[in-house]
């Protein structure tokens, strides 16, 4: 084989989900890999290690509560945390926890980021 990542070792990758054909982001995606050879007479080797996923801070407005991303506190934040209620699927305050603190805090921030 020929090529840049052909002799063995460990490469840098980096992908910008938004570019990933397909990707759709969800709280739920999940990632795949695939090892694969297009000739003959080759061993087939490959690992993972070290995956960060990152959002970079391109100087949004902070907006706790904001639970699905809209730029506002509203009703669908409030039904992720109806949804979550006494699990960590609606924990707006990252407690790792949903509850009563969860439910104040959308309500001290409902409306509009700023």
């Amino acid at each position: 084989p020929a090529g840049g990542e052909v002799s063995g070792g460990w490469f840098d990758v980096v992908f910008e989900l938004g570019n990933v054909s397909g990707f759709i982001p969800t709280n739920d995606f999940r990632l795949r890999f695939i090892c694969g050879d297009l000739g003959a007479g080759s061993v087939i080797e490959a690992a993972v290690d070290a995956i960060s996923l990152t959002k970079p801070d391109c100087g949004d407005s902070v907006c706790t509560g904001d639970l699905d991303g809209s730029g506002d506190v509203g009703a669908d934040d409030l039904l992720w945390v109806i949804a979550g209620w006494g699990t960590p699927g609606g924990d707006a305050n990252g407690d790792g926890l949903t509850n009563a603190d969860d439910l104040l805090l959308l309500i001290g921030n409902w409306g509009p980021c700023v």
